[in-house]
């Protein structure tokens, strides 16, 4: 693998791993990496690797892979990894980037199991209906939304 095709992964595999917001941030993680590259190299791998940078729901901008995007990640699950309950409160776990657009995912799909939900990066924090609460019922749900959505 020559230089210009370990370079092209690495700029994919950065970009999925973390959450890239300027060609800047991105050029800095390559280059301390040893790679020797200028703006306009990466500028022009970019384009022709048809990566794009998004605005997401935190009103944030993000550089995504083609295939990939904030409401169908490379997993084929939304970027989900995990459910846990404590009390009325559940915890979904998500992949780094993933939990504020599916907790939007969530708002929208209204169900009387949970009152509402606070998304970080990679968790939701979701406040469960204290008349409702039914893990199983939850888990379900979840797993639904999750599956019904798929392109």
């Amino acid at each position: 693998m020559n230089n210009k095709q370990l370079r092209k992964v690495r700029i994919k595999e950065i970009i999925r791993d973390n959450i890239i917001s300027s060609q800047d941030d991105l050029l800095k993680l390559l280059r301390d990496e040893g790679f020797s590259l200028t703006q306009a190299t990466l500028s022009r791998d970019l384009k022709k690797m048809k990566i794009s940078k998004v605005a997401y729901t935190d009103n944030t901008y993000r550089y995504i892979i083609p295939k990939d995007s904030p409401s169908k990640p490379k997993s084929g699950n939304r970027g989900f990894v995990s459910l846990d309950f404590s009390g009325h409160m559940a915890v979904v776990r998500t992949l780094a980037g993933y939990a504020s657009p599916m907790a939007v995912l969530m708002d929208n799909s209204p169900s009387d199991l949970f009152i509402g939900t606070i998304a970080g990066r990679d968790t939701i924090f979701v406040a469960l209906n204290e008349n409702n609460i039914n893990h199983e019922k939850f888990r379900i749900y979840l797993e639904n939304l999750l599956s019904d959505n798929e392109d």
